[in-house]
């Protein structure tokens, strides 16, 4: 690390603010808004007469939080303001129904820009992403940051061939998209699109699949397409990308990797963006249900399945009867009853042939299924599942053994596995002494009453110096006016798109607001500790930096106070 650029591991940077990385989680629309929230809000509040958005010098996104990192870094590049950014991307959620467009596409009506890509849902995503929302742009837009604040990007996925991280990053000499493994230069941004980008970074597990690279990415007489073949020969050519949240879902192993690699450029401070709950979701078991249906075996429902095959031999019987009968009496009578009789006489002799194609086919797919199970099985359970007589079980017992399985993995993978993992990748960073004064987390349910036993500490602490924080309850230190903000964007799910209750409810706007409240708040309490804290090393600051500090201050505690009056102060400014 550059001599003097940081104090001491213990204490924070000669500028805490100077050099921000900021992340951005995972977590659909909900992380986009969320984080969209965290970045107006940057660029609203004022550190040395400029916005401390432009402070931030390193991004890194993953899954949803993607769709704003990218746009936003894609924005800049372009010298857009960031007003016009926000209001693009805002209406852009509100606007487009990714799931009526995908479904549209996937279709036999759909139009495809790119033919060679698979047909799947998605590509679907990727296409309207680059049609609708990035305009065709490829990574040759970043190709040099020159034009903005920014010197590392990186939007992160995940490959299905060792299960690491997948990095489509520029800063420094650090320009390429790939792995450690496969590593494919910056001279081939041109031909990467941010749609695709932000397809295989958002592509959670059971929602989607993975994309295809190079099938998904590149044209197949492309130099780039045959380069990468070539280079995953042994592992059929090709690799799958999904989602960056399977490996990291806070992005922040691609930031500490970059700091690492750049000791002479280590950041002074690390925002971390967090719309996913670290909470685990308790396992119910299912509870067993009496009823008509439940209360019978699977022995029974076959005997009646068996019967009711036995006598509908007689249905077409009884049809053609009638028909024949109504030919006798139309002889008699008139031409008009015949002619009914001999259509029901056809009807009769048609549903007979039916019946016995249908018969016959459905022996053959019972006798595919079991042919297709015993393959499935193990020799060494299929000899003892003879002990198991299924048939003799109620149908209420066998439901819950399969429900109980079912939410298990349910509960394993987005919950148990994932979090666990992830836990790994934080623990460089969240466990480290070196970052104490060098970190803020912004979690989206940090304000809510559920959170709010940590909360309350830190305001008990600002408290000892800002009179105007004092307060014991939740209502009297968050107030009933934020709840009502972050219980809505806190309850919103993982999910791509906004429904139109979630419009009458204004999910949207909450979400936007909870990041603007959340972000004040957290800057807030990390410039405090900074200023009070005996262990912070404030004192050994530059008087300069201590009053750009304590201005800071005095304007995050301006805003905090506004928002707890008035949440949604800075949103309509935004949103016009």
């Amino acid at each position: 690390m550059e001599e003097g650029f940081i104090k001491h591991k213990e204490e924070i940077s000669w500028n805490p603010l100077e050099r921000i990385a900021l992340s951005m989680s995972g977590g659909g629309y909900r992380a986009a808004s969320f984080h969209l929230g965290i970045l107006s809000y940057l660029n609203a509040i004022q550190y040395n007469n400029k916005p401390l958005l432009e402070n931030v010098k390193a991004i890194s996104t993953v899954s949803g939080g993607t769709i704003t990192g990218a746009f936003y870094a894609v924005g800049i590049q372009k010298n857009k303001p960031f007003n016009k950014i926000y209001h693009e991307l805002l209406k852009w959620m509100r606007e487009q129904d990714l799931v009526k467009d995908a479904l549209t596409k996937i279709s036999t009506k759909g139009i495809w820009k790119y033919a060679y890509k698979k047909k799947n849902l998605i590509n679907a995503f990727a296409e309207i992403y680059d049609e609708t929302l990035f305009k065709n742009d490829t990574l040759e837009v970043l190709n040099s940051l020159e034009n903005s604040h920014l010197e590392f990007v990186c939007f992160n996925a995940t490959e299905f061939l060792t299960g690491l991280q997948f990095r489509f990053q520029h800063g420094g000499s650090y320009n390429f998209f790939g792995t450690n493994e496969l590593r494919i230069s910056n001279n081939h941004y041109i031909d990467v699109r941010v749609g695709d980008i932000v397809a295989a970074s958002s592509a959670f597990p059971g929602g989607f699949e993975p994309l295809s690279l190079p099938d998904d990415f590149f044209d197949p007489d492309s130099e780039v397409y045959r380069m990468i073949q070539k280079k995953l020969k042994d592992e059929g050519g090709s690799m799958g990308l999904m989602d960056g949240g399977i490996f990291d879902n806070q992005g922040t192993s691609s930031l500490l990797r970059y700091e690492n690699k750049k000791s002479t450029t280590a950041f002074d401070l690390y925002f971390l963006c967090d719309v996913s709950s670290p909470y685990l979701a308790p396992f119910r078991f299912s509870e067993e249900k009496a009823g008509r249906f439940r209360d019978r075996t699977l022995g029974d429902q076959l005997n009646r399945l068996k019967k009711i095959k036995k006598n509908s031999i007689w249905l077409p019987i009884i049809i053609c009867a009638i028909g024949l009968l109504l030919i006798a009496l139309g002889n008699l009578q008139n031409n008009i009853t015949s002619g009914i009789g001999i259509a029901i006489f056809i009807l009769g002799v048609f549903s007979a042939v039916a019946r016995s194609w249908l018969v016959k086919k459905a022996k053959g797919w019972v006798e595919d299924f079991n042919l297709y199970l015993k393959k499935l099985i193990p020799d060494f359970f299929e000899e003892r599942l003879t002990f198991f007589d299924y048939k003799k079980t109620k149908i209420g017992r066998l439901e819950v053994l399969l429900l109980d399985r079912i939410n298990s993995l349910k509960l394993l993978f987005p919950d148990i596995f994932l979090k666990r993992i992830r836990q790994l990748q934080y623990n460089g960073l969240y466990e480290n002494e070196r970052f104490d004064f060098r970190r803020v987390s912004c979690l989206i349910k940090e304000l809510t009453v559920v959170d709010f036993k940590k909360t309350s500490k830190n305001f008990a602490f600002m408290a000892t110096f800002y009179p105007e924080l004092k307060g014991e309850t939740y209502l009297e230190i968050i107030g009933k006016n934020i709840k009502e903000y972050v219980d809505k964007a806190s309850e919103f799910s993982t999910t791509l798109w906004f429904t139109n209750d979630d419009f009458k409810q204004e999910k949207i706007k909450a979400l936007v607001v909870s990041g603007q409240v959340g972000c004040c708040q957290d800057l807030m309490v990390y410039v405090s500790e900074i200023i009070n804290s005996k262990e912070s090393g404030f004192e050994s600051l530059d008087t300069a930096v201590q009053n750009s500090l304590k201005e800071l201050h005095a304007e995050l505690l301006r805003d905090w106070l506004q928002f707890k009056d008035q949440p949604d102060w800075l949103y309509p400014k935004l949103d016009k």
